[in-house]
């Protein structure tokens, strides 16, 4: 995602750079949005300055803007107008070290499930960003007790996760079942009739693992 800033705003933002006294500085900004063919300007050039330390609460009625200025802010949706810094650095998008407490369920829409999974662990080596993804997907099936029908077959159908991916936690759960893949389908939360169905599809995506390995 990523915020066009107009000729003047680009001239402004060296001076916002320079200031970091404030935590946060909002100068002009504003989100624009089109309903039913009619132009809102949902938070009409806000200025604001928050200095460190400083507790600031924001309040109005429903629909008023508050969570739309709070996604801004956190450049989870770009700005139509003004300028944004936190801490005297310019807004362009998400960071790791800016945190928000939605409202409900949310992920980036922009990314797939890998992508969204593995933003929190950018910094890791890619190999240990792709155990967090099979981490998270066991989870799921083991705790959450979602079949692997449902919670993992969609996701690779759609690419949206990969197949080293479905690799690793077949790798996970080989390793509990102890080799025995009629475990690790039970496991999955698979009925027994899908035992043969879910070795095909391992078979034809290149997914089978070699179970003598995790025999102890």
């Amino acid at each position: 995602m990523s915020s066009r800033q107009p000729p003047r705003e680009r001239e402004r933002s060296s001076a916002v750079l320079a200031d970091e006294a404030q935590a946060l500085r909002l100068r002009g900004v504003d989100k624009v949005y089109l309903l039913g063919g009619a132009r809102v300007d949902v938070l009409g050039g806000i200025d604001l300055e928050v200095s460190r330390g400083e507790i600031v609460v924001i309040v109005g009625g429903s629909g008023s803007g508050k969570s739309t200025l709070l996604r801004v802010i956190a450049g989870l949706e770009p700005r139509d107008r003004g300028l944004i810094s936190v801490g005297g650095r310019v807004v362009a998008g998400p960071e790791r070290d800016c945190g928000m407490v939605f409202q409900e369920h949310r992920l980036f829409p922009w990314m797939d499930v890998v992508e969204n999974v593995a933003f929190g662990v950018a910094e890791l080596p890619p190999e240990e960003r792709r155990r967090t993804v099979a981490d998270e997907l066991y989870k799921k099936l083991v705790e959450e007790r979602e079949s692997f029908w449902t919670a993992v077959y969609p996701l690779y159908m759609q690419r949206e996760i990969t197949k080293d991916n479905v690799r690793d936690l077949v790798r996970k759960g080989l390793e509990e079942a102890r080799g025995n893949y009629k475990i690790v389908a039970k496991l999955f939360n698979m009925e027994p009739h899908d035992y043969k169905k879910f070795l095909n599809f391992l078979r034809k995506h290149d997914c089978q693992l070699p179970f003598k390995e995790y025999r102890q």
